[in-house]
């Protein structure tokens, strides 16, 4: 955050109005995350599905060995398995496919925001009212800019793939517990005893 603020600041101070992108950085980033947040979560979730289904099946067959060779049921066992393991390998697939076109977004951006400025105040250059120097270095911390918020965009999706695990952890934890009932009818049996 201090790194964007530095460019910021520069930017704002040198040339106001090339300071645009750091208006467009965060909105986009915002509506993607907004409109891509739901579909995140349940990719996350059924790939977090298939990986249990393949641990199960794999502790199955670890418990079942002597009954699967005593019965000759090897190739059925292993079939299945193969089974499990192609469909846990699209559920990763379609998460991996899913996260590698959101990480695109933010280079494209820094793309067009530099292929923007370059045709808009390139001409400036051309013509002596910007220096060079001036334009290629605005240029770089375009890319240095895009390169920040992709640090950011990733941060944030890492914080949203933690929130929704441990808002149905807190759920559970601030279930009612059964611990007052069973030290109640505890005491009432010690009582009973003691008597």
């Amino acid at each position: 955050m201090g790194k964007l603020l530095m460019v910021a600041t520069f930017m704002v101070t040198k040339h106001p109005e090339s300071a645009v992108p750091l208006l467009v950085y965060p909105v986009l980033i915002l509506i993607s995350l907004a409109c891509k947040y739901k579909k995140r979560l349940t990719l996350a979730a059924k790939t977090g599905d298939g990986e249990g289904d393949t641990l199960g099946w794999l502790i199955h067959a670890d418990h079942a060995h002597k009954l699967v060779t005593a019965y000759k049921r090897r190739c059925f066992v292993v079939s299945k398995f193969e089974e499990v393991l192609r469909n846990q390998r699209k559920l990763a697939m379609d998460l991996k496919t899913f996260n590698f076109w959101n990480n695109q977004l933010i280079p494209w951006i820094t793309l067009m925001v530099i292929g923007f400025y370059m045709s808009f105040f390139g001409q400036n250059v051309v013509a002596g009212t910007l220096s060079l120097g001036s334009f290629l270095a605005t240029i770089n911390i375009y890319k240095d800019l895009g390169d920040r918020f992709g640090k950011v965009q990733s941060t944030i999706e890492a914080m949203i793939c933690t929130i929704e695990p441990l808002t149905g952890l807190t759920g559970v934890f601030n279930l009612e517990t059964e611990v007052q009932i069973r030290s109640q009818f505890a005491r009432e049996r010690e009582d009973y005893i003691v008597k």
